[in-house]
């Protein structure tokens, strides 16, 4: 009860009489550095004042200057009665300590719209600034024991809390170097109970335990509201927190400076991925080539070497054909001959016998046979002579035969090699040429 009348007499002597805070422009601060005490600030929650929780946090700012915007920050609130005589059938006690990290900002003018809602609705520019207002986030962690009971059944126990707390604060009264501002924020977190259930028992005038729970809550849970009052010395809230221009400017120039090397960056890898890409291609093309130029030069040896091997086979062919051909020939006329050779001892041997015996007869006719036998004999000797000008003119047909066959294998080879002459030629220039363009390409 002390501490809470203490409060109201500290919030109270901030008011002057005259009431003239509520006319008066204070000048612009021109100095923005700040001494330990006007770091600090003293809040008190309104809220809790009303649920008659005595409540009261101190925060102090983690820079020196007013273009700090981050402090830290202690809270507590106490309610617990001592025993009584008589047991009460309503309870209502809290015990809470917390601890808060917050991010304080003031909204700067917007140029041109936003893109979305989302940028709306998180963006710190505004086509209407309020500047004098703050808006704070941050985070916080708290713990603490409660015991409530407006029912049959009551709760006690512990908890903890943890997550993150929201607001903004405007300015209020200014006396002098004080000022009042007004908060308004709340926190949400998850939420660790551990708790017994107990009920009033008349007759032995004490809380008898039921039972017990412990858990989570798998839900955000609003773990504070505020409608608070807070005292600062020496500068209001719409003088600290600031924007710093000069150190945007340079955090812009940092990042574009960052930003720009990142491209030069990125550039000279795409530039260097896309040297050796082109560089691969024109191996690429240049081993296509060469195995084109490959495949070209072997097909035509193969063809030139198939060509070759029939000619010759058929050369080898035909003059087989002629040596058989004059062979067969050979052996028919010295058949001939032989046949006609015996036939005309056997003849001669005929006619010797019969010589013999008719002698006289033979004599006659002598003359007349002789010319018959030297008639005959001049028939065989042609016929012997026609036979042997047969062998001669079938070896000749050979020997032209064979002669014809070496003169068209010889022309072949040389046509051969004239092509391949020129393929290789070709190769050549196509090598040269893909050489000038990969010398040009580097």
């Amino acid at each position: 009860m002390r501490l809470a009348l203490l409060l109201c007499v500290m919030f109270v002597v901030t008011v002057p009489a005259s009431a003239q805070f509520t006319l008066k422009k204070k000048k612009k601060e021109t100095i923005d550095t700040l001494n330990v005490k006007e770091r600090f600030a003293f809040r008190t929650n309104g809220i809790e004042w009303l649920m008659l929780v005595p409540n009261l946090a101190v925060e102090f700012d983690l820079g020196k200057t007013n273009y700090n915007h981050y402090t830290i920050g202690l809270s507590g609130r106490y309610n617990w009665h001592t025993n009584p005589k008589l047991k009460s059938y309503n309870v209502f006690n809290v015990a809470e300590g917390r601890i808060e990290v917050r991010n304080y900002w003031h909204t700067r003018t917007k140029n041109g719209g936003y893109s979305n809602i989302f940028e709306y609705m998180t963006s710190r520019e505004r086509h209407n600034p309020r500047y004098w207002r703050a808006y704070y986030l941050g985070g916080y962690a708290a713990a603490g024991t409660f015991s409530f009971k407006f029912a049959k059944e009551g709760y006690q126990g512990r908890e903890a809390n943890a997550g993150v707390t929201f607001g903004g604060i405007i300015p209020m009264y200014t006396y002098k170097k004080s000022f009042l501002d007004l908060e308004l924020g709340a926190s949400i977190g998850a939420l660790y109970y551990d708790y017994d259930k107990y009920r009033l028992d008349r007759e032995s005038n004490c809380y008898v335990r039921t039972s017990s729970k412990k858990g989570f809550l798998m839900y955000p849970v609003v773990t504070d509201l505020r409608v608070a009052m807070v005292y600062r010395y020496g500068h209001s809230v719409k003088n600290k927190y600031k924007f710093d221009q000069v150190k945007q400017l340079a955090r812009v120039e940092a990042k574009t400076i960052y930003n720009k090397h990142r491209q030069e960056q990125r550039d000279s890898v795409n530039a260097a991925r896309e040297k050796e890409r082109k560089i691969k291609l024109a191996a690429k093309a240049e081993k296509a080539t060469a195995d084109s130029i490959a495949k070209a030069t072997a097909k035509a040896e193969k063809a030139a070497k198939d060509s070759l091997a029939r000619e010759q086979a058929k050369s080898a062919k035909a003059e087989k054909q002629a040596n058989e051909k004059a062979m067969r020939d050979k052996a028919n006329a010295e058949k001939q001959s032989k046949k006609s050779a015996k036939t005309e001892a056997v003849k001669e041997e005929k006619a010797k016998k019969s010589e013999k015996k008719e002698k006289p007869v033979k004599e006659k006719a002598e003359p007349k046979k002789k010319a018959e036998k030297e008639k005959k004999s001049s028939k065989d000797k042609e016929k012997v002579d026609e036979y042997a000008d047969k062998i001669a003119k079938a070896e000749k047909q050979d020997e032209a035969a064979r002669k014809k066959a070496e003169k068209a294998a010889k022309k072949q080879a040389e046509k051969d090699a004239y092509e391949q002459k020129q393929l290789e030629k070709k190769q050549a220039a196509d090598e040269a040429k893909a050489e000038k363009k990969s010398k040009k390409k580097k």
